[in-house]
């Protein structure tokens, strides 16, 4: 047998009915993509293509869509602290904004995205200081 051409824009359940049709039975794995939305197809293992005995069993990858982190609690953190932490946790820091954001001893009152909140790996939280 061969592992049919599954197009990303396919479903998991299109993939099903693309590789029972020729004798093939599907297992679904999932990761995230920056680059495939979630639902979407990403890869099989093995490849299509190849070679296959009747009924092998193949892999098909489909999208969670992008991955995400949450925002960590820099509250009460110096700038520095705060911003470590940030960046630890994949995501770009914009400021400080606030009176004191260019004292050394500035210390984090908020963020934006709020502390805990779920957002997309790389994006900016703005820090704000006392």
């Amino acid at each position: 047998m061969t592992v049919p051409t599954i197009p990303q824009t396919d479903s998991f359940t299109d993939a099903v009915a693309a590789l029972e049709a020729v004798g093939l039975t599907a297992v679904q794995a999932n990761d995230s993509s920056t680059t495939v939305p979630a639902g979407e197809i990403i890869s099989t293992s093995p490849a299509s293509g190849a070679s296959v005995p009747f009924n092998s069993s193949v892999t098909v990858t489909v999208s969670s869509g992008a991955p995400t982190t949450q925002v960590p609690n820099v509250f009460k953190d110096s700038v520095e602290e705060a911003t470590a932490a940030i960046e630890a946790a994949g995501l770009t820091v914009l400021g400080p904004f606030g009176p004191s954001q260019g004292s050394q001893q500035a210390i984090v009152i908020y963020t934006s995205p709020g502390q805990g909140t779920t957002v997309p790996a790389g994006s900016a939280v703005s820090i704000y200081t006392d």
